[in-house]
């Protein structure tokens, strides 16, 4: 199962749920072979992908994480990458290009909620 740009899942569904335990009884039948991937650009540092994502940070079993930023990229130059960097805010270029998660999804400020 494929969860794209899941960084933008709400934390809780309408019913109160969150979408994991939605996600989880359709693969929890054989999790050694079935798998779930979370794609996304990080956002804030709350909701599915974040927790994913810091699970697999920590080692904990079956998650896994993989991640590259634009500086991985070999099909973009130094002068291309400066160019996007200058076309945007620093908030904007770290979680699009770098894949840093903000301290907020809705603050133009580090530290600000």
């Amino acid at each position: 199962m494929i969860l794209d740009e899941c960084a933008y899942y709400s934390e809780i569904l309408p019913d109160g749920q969150s979408p994991w335990q939605i996600v989880f009884p359709l693969v929890k039948a054989n999790l050694k072979r079935n798998k779930v991937l979370f794609i996304s650009t990080p956002r804030q540092k709350s909701g599915l992908f974040y927790e994913s994502y810091i699970k697999a940070l920590n080692g904990t079993k079956n998650w896994k994480c993989v991640s590259a930023t634009i500086y991985d990229d070999e099909l973009i130059s130094a002068d291309e990458i400066q160019e996007i960097k200058d076309s945007m805010s620093d908030i904007a270029f770290r979680t699009e290009f770098l894949c840093e998660f903000a301290d907020s999804g809705i603050s133009f400020f580090q530290g600000y909620e």
